[in-house]
This record gives structure tokens, sequence and C-alpha cells, in this order.
């Protein structure tokens, strides 16, 4: 979003691949703090650049959730250690993503199941999946299809 605009996409950030996981948890810490000061300062009329569409704030800080619960569980599965975030962030960014997954058995599961990482009873594996990152006011009411 601070990159100007829904078509500007040359923006990239890489990883210093000699970083040390302190070194790398500080970065995660920064960077986020980074995006939460742009999400708070942008007009609401801003929209950014996403490969899925143009994101409002709204939409980007809920991608910015995904991105650290899921990579999060990722990095904390392969460590043997349990990541189980807040029932009330997941099921926001659940929703906010998306809309059309119930948040059932519980929304991180749900979550989960969404971004492809685990299976649910009843429900086919996801292995393409998209994000719903348009703002809330331009859904006319109606949660979007994930297709």
């Amino acid at each position: 979003m601070a990159a100007g605009g829904p078509d500007s996409r040359a923006v990239r950030l890489e990883v210093d691949a000699g970083a040390g996981p302190d070194e790398l948890l500080r970065t995660v810490g920064a960077a986020a703090r980074l995006v939460a000061y742009v999400l708070a300062a942008v007009p609401p009329d801003t929209r950014g650049y996403d490969p899925d569409g143009p994101a409002d704030a709204s939409g980007f800080a809920a991608m910015c959730c995904d991105e650290l619960l899921v990579h999060g569980w990722d990095a904390a599965s392969g460590l043997g250690v349990e990541l189980l975030p807040a029932e009330e962030l997941a099921a926001a960014v659940l929703g906010r993503l998306f809309p059309w997954v119930p948040a059932e058995p519980d929304p991180w599961s749900a979550l989960l199941w969404a971004n492809g990482r685990i299976v649910l009873p009843g429900r086919p594996k996801q292995w393409r999946w998209r994000w719903h990152v348009a703002p809330l006011a331009e859904w006319g009411g109606q949660p979007p299809s994930p297709q």
C-alpha cells in the first residue's frame, strides 16, 4: 500500500540467508510494526497491489496476519512445537480472507484448512486457494465465491 497503489508491484523483500533465528524474529517484528504503521496512516479509499486484486487496509492487515499465523504454524510444526493463536484472531482472519469458509470445527483449524495446510473431515483437500482481498464494501452484500 505504501508502494503506490494497486498497480505498483515492484517492491520485493529478501531475507539475508546468513541471518540467525534471533535476528530473523526481530526483523519479522519490525516488519509487522511497519505494516501496522502504514495501514493506520492510509486513507480508507487507498488500495494496494495483490495478485488476488486491489486490497484495502483491512485486506492487507488480514493477509499479513494470515502469513504470520500460517507460516508461524509451519515453522512451529517443523520444530515440534504447537502454535495455537487466539480464536478471535483466527476467526477474524478467516472471515476477512475466506468468507465462504465455515469456521468449523474451530476458526484456527478452518484457517489452516483454507490455506491448504490440513485436511478436515468432509472437506476436500485445498490444493489451490486464494484470498478475498477486495474492500468489504465492494462485496455487494454477498460473500464472494472462492472461484
